[in-house]
């Protein structure tokens, strides 16, 4: 397709792995010293066999440091010497034959506006696939209080939907924090049974040290950390895949070299460092090309 940009995989490794084989890595977390580079086109983006993926980017600038959790100082002059780093906040529109998918609505600002650019008007959507509940992926959700996409069903994993209805865990935070709970549960209450609760599948290594292969469609996957629930979506078919891997990174360039450095929006920064660096593993291992809401265009 003439205007279709596709999405390039991009493994860099650093010279320095062959010349200092054998010592110990400045990062032990590091994938062999391996970065991964993925690179959207603006917001014609990619086609996956009969699926048709759009990049609605809301926003391009920069993100702080200070939203890093203890990144030592020889990583910030190495890749954010000026204490900033490329950052971005997009959804996407996957298109086939029969269905149109957004993957997140981002904070609901000027997402439409390039969805209609695309032809396409929020009473189309048939699902909306939601990577996790934090505003700048469930905004436009509602506008004015009400329902965006009448005809579209919200698809969220039983994880996140169940952490963002506990009034145990909302009522641990004090009440000034408590909005996005708020927001959540209302999202919840007003799409009632057009809200799809599922339990994803996981990466997992079979008996051969293998990946499984997953079937044809979209399929969700966990990617638990960042939230609970977290989620990504793995879009396959046949042999043309592409991971749309949601908050699994914010300061892209930091968190390939060094995917042990959470971020202080994550609930689990343990776990959501866990997760980044299985799922590079499995980026590379499966050759599959990845993108997230946060990387940057360029």
């Amino acid at each position: 397709m003439k205007n279709i940009l596709l999405i390039t995989l991009l493994i860099f490794t650093s010279l320095s792995c062959n010349q200092n084989k054998g010592k110990n890595s400045a990062n032990d977390n590091a994938i062999n010293s391996t970065s991964i580079k993925l690179y959207a086109q603006k917001n014609i983006f990619s086609t996956i066999g009969k699926f048709k993926i759009f990049s609605l980017t809301e926003r391009e600038g920069v993100g702080n440091v200070n939203i890093l959790i203890d990144p030592p100082a020889d990583v910030l002059q190495k890749f954010a010497p000026d204490s900033t780093f490329a950052n971005s906040v997009r959804a996407f529109l996957i298109k086939t034959d029969k269905e149109i998918y957004l993957v997140d609505t981002g904070f609901g600002r000027n997402v439409f506006s390039l969805m209609d650019s695309l032809g396409v008007t929020p009473d189309m959507v048939t699902s909306v696939l939601i990577t996790h509940m934090h505003g700048d992926h469930i905004g436009g959700l509602l506008i004015d209080g009400k329902p965006t996409f009448p005809n579209a069903k919200i698809v969220v994993s039983a994880k996140e939907f169940e952490y963002w209805t506990s009034k145990t865990e909302m009522t641990k935070l004090p009440e000034n924090r408590r909005g996005n709970f708020t927001v959540a549960q209302k999202i919840f209450d007003l799409y009632g049974h057009r809200v799809h609760v599922q339990q994803p599948a996981v990466l997992a290594l079979d008996g051969n040290n293998s990946y499984q292969e997953f079937p044809d469609g979209i399929q969700m996957i966990a990617a638990y950390g960042h939230t609970p629930g977290h989620v990504m979506y793995l879009v396959k078919d046949g042999a043309q895949q592409l991971l749309i891997w949601g908050d699994l990174m914010h300061a892209y360039e930091i968190q390939t070299a060094h995917p042990e450095i959470s971020v202080k929006y994550d609930i689990d920064p343990i776990m959501a460092s866990q997760t980044r660096i299985q799922v590079l593993k499995y980026v590379k291992a499966q050759n599959i090309p990845a993108i997230g809401m946060h990387m940057p265009s360029k």
